[in-house]
């Protein structure tokens, strides 16, 4: 006498779907979690000399010239950089790098973006509160300008700049590596360019003149950085007409987040399909 085969619970198809549904949002979730996780935090690197232009604070560079002390940035000097920089800016070997050809706009750029000094030996060199007061820092700027000669910071002024030039070329140069929306990017042997969305004009500028980590120089007149900076400083406030932007991370996190959403409604109708009565 064969067995008869055991009876399926009418709210197993139901109990399936959502079991289904359950999967797929999760995948989902991981994905866009992972999405998210994988990129630096704004102005961040995983380079120990920095990427790119990084984030700054409102009164950045540009904006404190509290006086320098040229006798108070040397003490300064010898106390927190001579040991890795040298006691001329030559540098260690093994510990730091030359300062030569950093000039004030290289100093401003990694002091007040809080790369220098490093809080301990052996702490990558990332985006960070300033650890030095703007007077302190000023002093320090002075100073390193004297020793290691270089390029002076860009007095960069947004107001009036040319938002069309800006845009172009920032497309051109720069969204390579920090992405058309300027929140940043992978740039391959270790190096990631930072998020700008919270980057001072200033240190936009300064990081242009001066080319920390991999990022080129850029010989722009003036006028161009001034509407490089503009630019930036648009996007840190662009709005997203097409509702939520994942972080702007562009249309390949987006179309998986439709798919997603488009299969789950899929199975929704196709189960509901299925439960109607036949005729």
């Amino acid at each position: 006498m064969s067995r008869r085969p055991p009876r399926v619970s009418g709210n197993a198809p139901l109990a399936r779907s959502v079991a289904g549904l359950a999967v797929i949002a999760a995948i989902g979730a991981v994905a866009v979690l992972g999405l998210l996780g994988g990129r630096p935090a704004a102005g961040q690197s995983v380079s120990t000399a920095g990427a790119s232009a990084s984030t700054g604070t409102p009164g950045s560079s540009a904006s404190v010239h509290a006086g320098g002390d040229l006798a108070g940035g040397m003490a300064l000097y010898l106390q927190t950089c001579a040991a890795c920089h040298g006691v001329t800016g030559q540098g260690v070997p093994g510990a730091g790098p030359s300062l030569q050809g950093q000039g004030a706009a290289g100093t401003a750029y990694v002091l007040y973006t809080g790369r220098m000094p490093l809080p301990e030996n052996g702490v990558p060199s990332l985006q960070r509160q300033p650890l030095l007061s703007p007077s302190q820092i000023q002093s320090l700027i002075d100073y390193v300008a004297q020793i290691a000669p270089g390029p002076t910071i860009p007095p960069v002024d947004t107001q009036g700049a040319d938002l069309a030039v800006g845009r172009q070329l920032f497309i051109n140069n720069c969204a390579a590596c920090h992405g058309a929306d300027a929140a940043g990017g992978s740039v391959g042997g270790g190096f990631v360019a930072p998020s700008l969305h919270n980057a001072a004009p200033s240190t936009v500028g300064e990081a242009m003149v001066t080319g920390p980590g991999p990022m080129p120089v850029f010989r722009f007149p003036l006028r161009q950085i001034d509407a490089i900076a503009a630019y930036v400083r648009y996007l840190q406030t662009a709005p997203s007409p097409g509702g939520l932007s994942l972080g702007g991370m562009g249309p390949v996190p987006e179309g998986f987040v439709a798919g997603s959403i488009g299969v789950a409604l899929l199975l929704v109708l196709v189960q509901w399909v299925a439960r109607r009565p036949r005729p």
